[in-house]
């Protein structure tokens, strides 16, 4: 049995991958648009609540955090309850 050798044109797939890459992440922010209501007086969301909204895991948000997604903690002693601005998830979401 011989290999068979097959070419492939980088840009097409660079063109597909992107095209993916850029479907999924509209979905994330469409999805992630409607969590701006009414009921969100103070702009923020929990950690939690952010995982569960985008269908993500905490290693992803720390990735994002890494790459300067501020996070907000309240400044008392025992309390773990970290919180995102949704603008700022947003703009993150969109940068390019």
């Amino acid at each position: 049995m011989g290999l068979v050798n097959i070419e492939v044109d980088e840009d097409v797939v660079l063109e597909k991958v992107s095209k993916k890459v850029s479907s999924e992440l509209l979905q994330v922010f469409e999805k992630f648009q409607q969590l701006q209501s009414p009921k969100r007086l103070t702009g923020l969301i929990k950690r939690t609540e952010l995982m569960e909204e985008l269908d993500i895991v905490p290693a992803t948000i720390l990735k994002w955090e890494n790459h300067g997604l501020k996070r907000y903690q309240p400044p008392l002693e025992g309390t773990r309850s970290v919180y995102y601005k949704i603008d700022d998830v947003l703009k993150f979401l969109t940068m390019e």
